[in-house]
């Protein structure tokens, strides 16, 4: 018996281990309270009602100004955890276990060795990120999104693997990439950060199928169709059904009323109008809504709203760019429009940027023209300070300075308990118990735990950063290595994609920055984990090289 044993752990010590580490982790993370914020009524509040609506067979329920502000798919995980009876907290680290074994096979193409393979997936499931306090333990979208990101660009990375290696299983990771990359688009806003990236994978692919295959033109088109036609198929499936149950729910084919075309025109007039005296990181002054009052009609059904809001929540009579956009549509639901349903709040709209767009063109305002939708008038001070946003928020990205496992006791202020994680229930999405009390469990164990998650964390902070660059360096070598002897290897090519897609975010990141507000932890958080595939991508290329295994050429 007891031989058998061994050779049992002989022959799957690599799936043990990993059982071990999920298990030791999930213990710590057990420690870790789960929040859900009671005075977030655009987060925390909105995610939990939404997925509450959908338990009772009600969609995201109601209809009013917050229904259709989110993506809806993170409140459909929560129902769906709901419904399987997991904590929470544990279901989303299950899902970024999936997304780190993704990354891990897709790799195994090029890569051998069991010796890299597991402390590549240590490197990866531990990352600080998914056990950092604030990302795991709030009913927040910011929890998934990291994991998310993983999936889509993990699987993606082994379709690509597999279509030029003309490996198999290339159909189950086209269903992989489709599924993903779907739920990922529709649990935030700014997912196009993502597509660069993938398009670099693309034409790759293309390109080494013309080169290599015998049947070159056969063979092109099974890769458009694996990495383009069946995840467009599944994308667009996802699209209409998530329009028409918003069209039967709500009498409108919108998915993201904040997407909507009539929404756009509105908020896009606003911003094109031209301040007297321009402020910083206010993107309507007070002068202008005065202004916006006597020139429309429709803005003038906002004004009590928004003076107020502009009095109470604003600094020095102004409201912020970061408060403005929630003002804004609060104005619109307190004039009565969000009672009357989805299209006639999208009628308000329309006419509403209409009015703004002929006064503009009568001369009555003073109006520019925006560069980018939903981006304030770009001025010279903007310009002035993209560079060193764009270094700072990059260093943010790759650094996460922001990692912590414990509570912050401090700002606790009124926010409810969600359920004691891995103790007493599972995640019910109701605020029951105050914060308080879930800190009564023995302090030894959750210091014991804690102190282990803290010191693993900061070791491993130091260890990415510093491979990040040394990383970076390689894989520059390695294009450059690559283009001198006509050929390009399928991991570097990988490794650009995902340093595309730090780069891309990091630009989306820089422009909010400079013109709207700093506090950018939550959008960060999408490529924190692709900073590890990164990593692990160019070692991974470094040790095939280094094993002189048989590498692709055109």
């Amino acid at each position: 018996m007891f031989l058998k044993l061994l050779q049992f752990l002989r022959n799957h010590w690599f799936a043990v281990c990993i059982v071990l580490l999920v298990v030791l982790k999930h213990s710590c993370l057990a420690e870790q309270p789960f929040l859900a914020r009671s005075n977030y009524p655009h987060d925390d509040t909105l995610f939990l009602t939404s997925a509450l609506h959908i338990i009772s067979g009600e969609w995201l329920g109601p209809f009013n100004q917050l229904t259709l502000l989110r993506g809806p798919l993170y409140p459909v995980w929560i129902s769906f955890i709901y419904w399987l009876g997991l904590p929470l907290i544990h279901a989303n680290d299950l899902l970024y276990l999936a997304a780190c074994l993704v990354a891990i096979q897709a790799l195994t193409v090029v890569v051998k060795q069991r010796w890299f393979l597991f402390p590549a997936f240590v490197f990866l499931y531990f990352a600080p990120h998914s056990y950092d306090y604030q990302t795991v333990a709030y009913s927040f979208r910011m929890s998934i999104y990291p994991s998310l990101a993983l999936l889509v660009l993990g699987s993606a990375l082994g379709l690509t693997l597999r279509l030029v290696g003309n490996e198999g299983g290339r159909g189950l990771w086209s269903v992989l990439f489709a599924v993903s990359f779907s739920f990922f688009w529709y649990v935030r806003e700014e997912g196009i950060w993502i597509i660069p990236p993938l398009v670099l994978l693309l034409i790759y692919v293309v390109i080494f199928g013309i080169f290599r295959s015998d049947s070159r033109l056969k063979r092109s088109l099974r890769s458009m169709f694996l990495f383009v036609l069946m995840p467009a198929l599944f994308f667009m499936a996802t699209t209409f059904g998530l329009r028409q149950l918003n069209g039967i729910y709500y009498g409108s084919p919108v998915i993201l009323e904040i997407k909507a075309p009539e929404f756009k025109r509105a908020y896009n007039a606003l911003l094109s109008v031209e301040a007297r005296e321009p402020i910083r990181y206010v993107h309507v002054t007070r002068d202008t809504l005065e202004t916006l009052y006597q020139a429309s009609p429709k803005m003038a059904e906002l004004q009590d709203y928004l003076t107020k809001a502009a009095d109470n929540l604003g600094f020095k009579g102004q409201l912020p760019a970061a408060t403005f956009f929630f003002a804004f549509r609060d104005a619109v639901a307190t004039a009565g429009y969000y009672k009357l349903g989805l299209p006639a709040v999208l009628r308000f709209y329309d006419e509403l940027g209409e009015e703004i767009e002929m006064a503009c063109s009568a001369g009555t305002l003073s109006c520019a023209r925006l560069v980018y939708p939903l981006v304030p008038l770009w001025r010279q001070e903007h310009t002035n300070d993209l560079p060193a946003s764009l270094l700072r928020q990059f260093d943010l990205i790759v650094r996460f300075p922001e990692f912590k496992p414990y509570i912050n006791r401090v700002s606790i202020g009124d926010q409810q308990f969600l359920h004691h994680v891995g103790r007493l229930i599972h995640s019910s999405p109701a605020a029951t118990d105050h914060v308080a009390q879930a800190l009564d469990f023995p302090e030894n164990a959750r210091h014991l735990k804690l102190g282990l998650l803290d010191t693993v964390g900061e070791f491993l902070q130091i260890v990415r950063i510093t491979l990040f660059y040394i990383c970076l360096l390689l894989m520059i070598y390695f294009i450059i290595d690559d283009l001198k002897n006509q050929r390009l290897e399928p991991l570097p090519v990988a490794g650009c994609s995902l340093f595309g897609a730090l780069v891309c975010l990091t630009a989306i990141l820089s422009v909010i920055d400079v013109t709207s507000f700093h506090s950018l932890f939550r959008q960060r958080h999408g490529a924190v984990a692709l900073v590890s595939l990164f990593v692990v991508c160019i070692i991974a290329e470094w040790c095939r090289r280094r094993a002189k295994r048989h590498a692709f050429r055109f």
